[in-house]
């Protein structure tokens, strides 16, 4: 490359402030936190102090969210019209974790897509400062209760709500369908409190009253038909497999063939009567006495350094003899 080339390039370093930040609009907001981020400290500055650039914060991969990383997410909450931190973990103090969210999602009024699917939060009291939210994901969130589901039916323009995994109850559906008469989808796809079909026909009943249009997809209703459509199979099943036995019993019943009677085997009986105590015949043909208890040998005569026999009676003796070997 000659020098009358080189003369013509620009490094991106010498580039001012404008063009970069045009140019950082092509990348995603991951790719600007975790990569340009680190080339150098105008880079840094200039991605912290551009709140354009964070209206879409988007995670297309789980990470792992420090506690000391929150300051740094939060920063630019109110320019925030994308917030996505699905399927994230975090490490640190869950109190921590929620008056950040508390203390800087409630000014992010613009914001109209949030997704906190399987995150450690406890509280959504934040939602009721979202006037323009039309996604929201609270999927597999454990630490959510069904009070904290409820503050949802104050997202007026909601569209898509998911609620898949949770402990969500049937009259808390059933306001939240009352109150949002834009909502679109709604996902309820094994929820923990809401696996009966009595509640899809509650929210049936609410769409109904409030005319066509108000729940036009709702995702729970196909996924409850098709768990009862598997119940019912797998009953069947069971069924088909009970009559099989019933059957094979009676053929088992019916048939010639003789049954194993292990207790009337010579080896089993040898063994119980040996057991006992009692006299039997090995294996050799020879017969073996019967157990008893031993009086006048050697040990009991006092050669025995435990002294049983002036430790403990005859009588107690022969006690212990019959417990132990009835």
């Amino acid at each position: 490359m000659t020098e009358k080339d080189n003369c013509h390039l620009l490094p991106i370093l010498d580039l001012p402030d404008v063009p970069l930040i045009r140019i950082f609009f092509f990348l995603d907001l991951e790719d600007l936190v975790l990569v340009v981020n680190r080339v150098c400290q105008r880079f840094y500055h200039l991605i912290k102090s551009t709140p354009v650039l964070w209206r879409v914060f988007e995670f297309y991969w789980p990470q792992i969210i420090k506690e000391e990383d929150l300051p740094y997410i939060f920063r630019h909450s109110k320019s925030f019209r994308v917030f996505n931190i699905g399927y994230c973990t975090y490490t640190g103090r869950l109190s921590v974790l929620d008056y950040s969210f508390i203390s800087n999602l409630s000014c992010a009024r613009k914001l109209t897509w949030l997704n906190l699917t399987r995150t450690s939060i406890s509280s959504t009291c934040f939602l009721q400062y979202l006037p323009n939210l039309e996604i929201l994901d609270l999927s597999d969130c454990h630490n959510l209760n069904d009070c904290d589901f409820h503050v949802v039916s104050q997202c007026h323009k909601l569209q898509n709500l998911y609620l898949s995994f949770d402990k969500v109850n049937p009259k808390t559906i059933k306001d939240i369908v009352s109150c949002t008469p834009q909502l679109e989808t709604l996902d309820i796809c094994v929820s923990r409190n809401a696996k009966d079909f009595d509640t899809i026909e509650q929210i049936d009943e609410v769409s109904s009253h409030q005319g066509e249009g108000n729940v036009n997809n709702i995702t729970g209703e196909q996924n409850l038909e098709k768990i009862e459509e598997q119940n019912e199979e797998t009953t069947e099943e069971q069924n088909d497999e009970t009559s099989f036995d019933t059957n094979a019993n009676d053929e088992k019943m019916r048939s010639r063939k003789r049954k194993k009677q292990s207790e009337l085997w010579k080896q089993n009986l040898r063994k119980k009567r040996r057991q006992s105590g009692m006299e039997y015949i090995n294996t050799r043909g020879n017969t073996q006495r019967k157990r008893e208890v031993k009086i006048g040998t050697k040990d009991c005569n006092g050669g025995c350094r435990f002294k049983c026999s002036k430790n403990i009676s005859e009588t107690e003796r022969k006690a212990i003899f019959k417990t132990f070997w009835s």
